[in-house]
């Protein structure tokens, strides 16, 4: 494999951030009443503001393919590359805006430039983490020189009032789902995209990021779905009883089964089995806790960083809660893309997050990088991907890491390390 380096990253989060008081003045009120949920939900959740690409109206200002263009275009700018540079483009999401084409395709026509290689990844929280992972083995191998993945997110038309007037003729029924677990999600997700530039060599100027490895793990063999749509039992899928079985659209739309909906009653098996896969990584020798200086853990709500933090404090491998870093709190939950965090003032370090667990700093020095835990609760990423329960986990390390791994290699000549 050959070295990849992260030299850019790039967001887009479209309109000014509404705050817990105005999301039923863009998103409406069902009915015309409020929320009997939506309190409990911000109160559990921790979310202060959030972005959609809706005007005050409820009107849609942007289109999915639209946001995931603009934030490469920024990481682009970023690294002073055009689009014609380009030599693959990867991008996820969990819903485009139509069935097809790819979601990819959408956005390189967007885009413009020139021929190149795409890759459309879907399957919610890992989408842009899948997309990732194309992209670091694209340049890894050899075979392309650059890549951009995209994570991207445009979910508040599918939580518009509108959609929720009438209540689907399965919902809350003995063969149908619950109509908690798509009203719950009204108060979690937002939209916003994020990308970033992968090369096969440092930027000349500034701080690049070398990938060391990328970890993605699906469950889908033994655990059963937890985000969906379109579907009447997600625990039986089999011919006639998904959205294109039905005579119409319509038909299958007055069903309830269009909306998107998180089993939340999963929600607690979730979080245990990203820690466990975090902790598989310890046992490993992918992770060395000791080496972590930035934590940064993709969780959709407050209340299961605190489940995290419990977990990983009784198996003993908890760091520190000063080194973790989540934008969460005054960006949304923005499930798949890889998104930038904040910054500092120019005379001090500047910090970008991706939600899948990179930054960026200049001014500072970070000595390793990981992504911890995964994500714990929603149905991006890239961590526990909710749809097939996937966990995605992306490290970089440093000189000193390398020196490390260097000396364990000569112990490890001079006597064979046990298996754990």
């Amino acid at each position: 494999m050959n070295p990849v380096y992260i030299t850019s990253v790039g967001a887009f989060l479209p309109n000014a951030p509404v705050d817990n008081a105005h999301i039923e003045q863009v998103l409406g009120q069902v009915r015309g009443a409020p929320s009997r949920l939506r309190e409990r939900v911000l109160a559990q959740n921790g979310i202060r503001s959030r972005h959609y690409a809706l005007d005050e109206c409820g009107r849609t200002t942007h289109l999915n393919e639209e946001l995931a263009a603009l934030a490469i275009r920024d990481a682009l700018a970023r690294r002073k590359l055009r689009p014609d540079e380009l030599e693959m483009l990867a991008c996820g999401t969990t819903q485009g805006d139509v069935p097809v084409p790819g979601f990819s395709s959408m956005v390189h026509g967007r885009l413009g430039g020139t021929a190149l290689e795409i890759v459309s990844a879907s399957g919610v929280c890992c989408s842009g983490m899948a997309a990732l992972l194309s992209a670091f083995r694209a340049v890894g191998s050899g075979q392309r020189r650059n890549a951009v993945a995209c994570g991207s997110e445009m979910v508040s038309r599918t939580f518009q009032a509108t959609k929720f007037e009438e209540k689907g003729t399965l919902e809350d029924g003995a063969a149908g789902f619950r109509a908690f677990d798509a009203d719950f999600l009204r108060w979690m997700l937002s939209d916003g995209a994020g990308a970033v530039v992968l090369e096969n060599k440092p930027r000349p100027e500034g701080l690049s990021l070398r990938v060391e490895w990328i970890e993605l793990v699906s469950h889908a063999h033994e655990r059963p779905v937890c985000m969906y749509s379109g579907i009447v039992d997600k625990d039986k899928p089999q011919a006639g009883n998904t959205w294109l079985d039905y005579p119409t659209i319509g038909d299958a739309y007055r069903t309830g089964m269009m909306k998107l909906r998180q089993d939340t009653r999963l929600l607690p098996e979730v979080v245990k089995l990203g820690v466990e896969e975090y902790l598989r990584l310890v046992r490993n020798a992918r992770v060395r806790t000791e080496e972590i200086d930035h934590v940064l853990c993709h969780y959709s709500s407050h209340f299961f960083k605190g489940e995290i933090v419990k977990l990983l404090e009784k198996a003993g491998v908890m760091i520190p809660e000063e080194k973790w870093f989540s934008n969460l709190y005054t960006k949304g939950n923005t499930g798949g893309p890889l998104q930038e965090g904040r910054r500092h003032s120019p005379d001090g370090p500047r910090i970008r997050e991706v939600s899948g667990g990179l930054r960026e700093a200049q001014g500072g020095r970070l000595r390793r990088r990981t992504r911890v835990g995964g994500h714990a609760g929603r149905g991006p990423t890239p961590d526990l991907d909710i749809h097939r329960r996937t966990t995605a986990t992306i490290a970089g390390r440093g000189k000193r890491a390398a020196r490390n791994r260097q000396l364990s290699a000569h112990r490890d000549r001079r006597q064979p390390r046990r298996n754990s």
